[in-house]
This record gives structure tokens, sequence and C-alpha cells, in this order.
């Protein structure tokens, strides 16, 4: 009598973590959903879903941590938001006049250390018919491209930047949605999916061309022929069909968008020809300005420096050297790479973490089951990291935390499935 209670009762347990994590799950759909609308209402229900997913994961830590390479890339997420949490409250002066540095830092600190939990919480799965997320994502994409069309051709914006401001954070934006949107829709278990693929593909590019954001345009194709490819490989029918309709797809966007296009390869080769004469008062100038000024500066003070010794340090180098010029608008920002702007606040520390993300990153995507939009989501944080940061931002960090746990859950079950396992309290398992 008491074996068969206490079974009742660990299995009500069970049903209940699994109905939490699903809740979890629901709520990363909805951030991003709501997000290109409004990230003040989608950081509410991310907060949410982050503290439900951290209770969760608490609850049975010793379950969580079994997956090894699972665990290691939730702890570094989680060690990079703590770094940004610990920089700020070891810097921070209330007379600094780089408010906006300090604000960022913290935000997406919080952001890093609720994204650790949720994902952990999906690589923590089994297979179980969860088919709500395979449209939830498409839905969401659906949004985001009308959104997207409406401010190109409905408003008086050049670029269009959805909610986020920046057209820039948009691209990254559309981009992680894109990659995510385009795994659900190769787990669909209808005909003519490659035809959806193809559209789908078509419009995301569109969309992120509206933005006008040169790194975006480049890595998305590559990222969805390769996508594609990869669910082909083993039929040359299909893999000459693929090359094809990208082929005509891209085709398609020059002929649509080759004033868009041309101007944005205009303004790059007139950039470079500017940076060649020693002006970096350009947009790809400012980026080289500060990546060298940006490196020196960590290299001065690599323990790590507040927001206003890196600008002091940054301002006198531009005394010596007017060509560095171009970073000076720029110090109360971010320096546009990912390990230069990290290495250049939190020292070595700041830049090993993230390089261990990215290591971490790559290694998880290419273990069993290989997770191909795993790893087409950290060559765009990768890329983009080159030329911007992805993880200063609250917004764009948490929605590349999100598809990237979105997708695991994903590629962890079967088509037309999404799962989740959730183990009992005090479980063994």
């Amino acid at each position: 009598m008491l074996n068969t209670k206490t079974y009742e009762i660990n299995q009500y347990v069970d049903v209940k973590s699994k109905a939490w994590a699903h809740t979890v799950f629901i709520g990363c759909l909805c951030t991003l959903l709501i997000m290109p609308i409004s990230t003040i209402w989608s950081g509410r229900v991310f907060y949410f879903s982050g503290f439900v997913a951290m209770l969760v994961v608490l609850n049975d830590l010793k379950f969580f941590t079994k997956k090894n390479h699972a665990f290691l890339l939730a702890m570094i997420i989680f060690l990079i938001g703590v770094s940004n949490i610990i920089w700020l409250l070891i810097y921070y002066s209330m007379e600094s006049h780089f408010q906006y540095v300090y604000t960022s830092y913290f935000f997406s600190g919080i952001a890093g250390i609720l994204s650790s939990f949720i994902v952990l919480l999906a690589f923590s799965n089994k297979k179980e018919s969860c088919i709500y997320l395979i449209y939830g994502i498409i839905f969401t994409s659906l949004i985001t491209i009308t959104y997207a069309f409406y401010q190109e051709y409905f408003s008086a914006t050049e670029r269009i930047a959805l909610i986020f401001g920046s057209p820039t954070s948009a691209a990254y934006y559309i981009t992680f949605i894109g990659i995510l949107s385009s795994q659900a829709i190769l787990r669909l278990n209808i005909n003519h999916k490659f035809i959806y693929y193809f559209i789908h593909f078509l419009l995301i590019s569109a969309s992120i061309i509206f933005t006008e954001t040169r790194a975006a345009i480049f890595v998305y194709p590559t990222i969805g022929i390769a996508l594609l490819l990869a669910e082909t490989r083993h039929n040359k029918k299909l893999i000459i069909k693929t090359f094809a309709g990208f082929i005509i797809i891209t085709l398609l966007c020059s002929f649509m968008f080759k004033d868009i296009l041309h101007k944005r390869t205009t303004d790059l080769l007139h950039d470079l020809q500017m940076y060649s004469m020693k002006n970096s008062q350009t947009s790809v100038g400012a980026r080289f300005a500060m990546y060298q000024a940006g490196l020196m500066a960590g290299l001065n003070t690599p323990i790590g420096q507040s927001a206003d010794q890196r600008a002091d340090f940054i301002q006198e180098m531009i005394k010596e050297n007017k060509v560095l010029s171009g970073a000076a608008p720029y110090l109360n920002v971010h320096m546009h790479n990912e390990l230069i702007d990290a290495f250049s606040l939190k020292g070595i520390i700041g830049a090993a973490l993230i390089a261990c993300l990215y290591v971490t990153l790559i290694y998880t995507s290419f273990s069993a089951p290989i997770n191909y939009a795993g790893m087409a989501l950290t060559f765009a944080l990768i890329m983009y990291g080159l030329s911007d940061v992805i993880l200063y931002s609250r917004d764009t960090f948490i929605a590349w935390a999100l598809t990237f746990s979105l997708s695991v859950l994903l590629n962890s079950s079967g088509p037309g499935q999404a799962n989740t396992n959730i183990p009992r309290t005090g479980s063994k398992a």
C-alpha cells in the first residue's frame, strides 16, 4: 500500500514537473513572438520563464548535471552573465558618463543567468509529442515577416528596425528566428515542405535586406543553403534541386532589391577607400578604429577596467593617432566586436569566457544527435560577433539563447515532435 502511494505521488510530481517545463517553453515562444513588437513585455515573459526554469533545474540539479556537455555550456553562459554583474558591482559609479554601458551589461548579465537554466532544461528531454512548438515557431516567423514587410512598405523608415531601434538588432533577430523556423519547417511531416522552405527563405532574406545590414545579408543565405543541404545530403536529386532553388532565389532577390544591394555595396567600397586614406569617420572605418583601440585598451589593463577608464585611455590614443578618431562616438556603447569589447572591459577573463562559449557551442552542436540548426545559430553568433556584439544587448542575447534552446528541443525529437522529460522530485535517474 505504501509503495503504491509513493508511486502515485511520484507520478503526480513527474506530471507536474513536465507541466512546468512546457510552461517554460511556451514562455520562450511567447517571448520571441512578442519581442519584435514590444521588448518590454517580451522581457517580462522571459524573466518569468527563466525564473520557472531555474526552479525546475534547482529542484533536481543532480539530474541536470549528468549531461556533461550540456551542463558545461549552460555553466559558461551562466558565468558570462555573472561576470557582467560582478564587473558592474566593481566599477559602477553614479558619476560615470557611460551609464548606458553599465545598464546594458547589467541587463545582459541577468539575461545570461536566466538563459543558462533554459538551455540546460532544453537539453534534458525524451521523445514526446509536442507539435505546438513547431507550429508556434512557424507562426512567430510569419508574424515577424509580416511586420518587417509592413515597416518597409507602410512606414517612413529608410531601414526597418522592427521595435529594436537599431536595424542591425532587427537583422540579428530575424536571422535567429529564420534559422529556427527553417528547422521547424524541415520537421514537418507534410508534402512539398521543401517548397515551403524556399518560400520562407525568400521572405526571411527579403526581411533582412530591408534592414540593410551587410553582415546579415551575407550570413543568412549561407546558413539557409547549408541547412537544406544537410537535410538533403543523402539524395543527389534533392541536392541538385536545392542548388537550383537557391540560384533562382538569389537571382530573384538581386533583381527585386538591386537598389538596396547596390547602395550597401557602394557604401562598403567607399568606407574602405576612406579608411585607406586614414579616415575612420565611416561605418566600416569606425569599426577598424574600435578594434584597434579596444584591443590596446585591453592590453593596457588585462585584469579589467571601468568604462570610464577605457574611454580615457582611448581618448589619449586618439590624440596621438587621429586614425582612431572613428572610435570616439562609440565609447558610450561598445567596440563592435564581441571578444574585443569583453577584453577591453572585463580583461582576459571576459575574453576567455566568450572564446569558451564559442568552442563549447561548436562541440555541443556536433555531439549526437547533431544539431544543424544549433551549428547555424553558433555560426551566426560568431560571424555577427566579428563586427558587432550580440551578448552585450539584453534583447539580442535573449533572442539568440531562446532560439538555440528551442532548436535543441526540436533536434532531440523525431519529425513532427518535440519533447520534454523532466525528472521526478528526488529522482535518482
